[in-house]
């Protein structure tokens, strides 16, 4: 599961990058990114 997870991810950010105009999509992949990446600064 480790490894599907930041998989979705692309998949999602790639999503968006086809349907850019559903900005929702975009805030979930965004939420779901920082999720499991927390920015560290």
């Amino acid at each position: 599961m480790g490894k599907s997870l930041p998989f979705k991810i692309a998949i999602c950010l790639t999503r968006v990058k086809f349907f850019s105009d559903k900005k929702n999509t975009q805030q979930r992949c965004v939420f779901l990114t920082e999720a499991v990446f927390p920015k560290k600064e």
